[in-house]
């Protein structure tokens, strides 16, 4: 597998700086309220029940 950076062509970096703006840029994530509901956010990322990140509030 190879990585791609458009660093060098400015025409894609066009393109994508004008994707960009059209549409903010979202990232999937659930948070968990108690520390004591960890164990089971643990499990449900492992188990897939999640897409992105799992944030579990001390509070």
């Amino acid at each position: 597998m190879t990585g791609y950076s458009a660093h060098g062509d400015e025409r894609i970096r066009a393109e994508w700086a004008a994707w960009q703006r059209s549409a903010p840029v979202e990232f999937p994530h659930v948070i968990v309220d108690g520390i004591g509901r960890a164990p089971r956010a643990l499990h449900d990322v492992l188990t897939g029940r999640y897409l992105g990140a799992v944030l579990v509030s001390a509070h």
